[in-house]
């Protein structure tokens, strides 16, 4: 009986295998005609954020932490 359900796994993730380096091909014909369109949306979305903003969209901001105090659970938040 056990080595029946270890042919059915293996015959399992051998189809998965298979299915998933059949759909990887597919994928890369995909991106390679979908991303140069992505690409040149990508550099006019961040063109005129630049343009409104006067920053970089995917620069660092600074981490600020909230200042520290003590409530009690009954107190009304502000």
């Amino acid at each position: 009986m056990s080595w029946i359900v270890t042919g059915v796994l293996a015959v399992i993730v051998g189809l998965i295998v298979w299915t998933e380096m059949r759909c990887a091909r597919r994928n890369k014909i995909f991106h390679a005609h979908f991303d140069p369109e992505i690409n040149a949306l990508k550099d006019s979305v961040m063109t005129k954020y630049r343009e409104r903003f006067g920053k970089d969209p995917t620069a660092q901001f600074p981490v600020v932490e909230a200042p520290k105090t003590h409530r009690r659970f009954a107190a009304k938040k502000s």
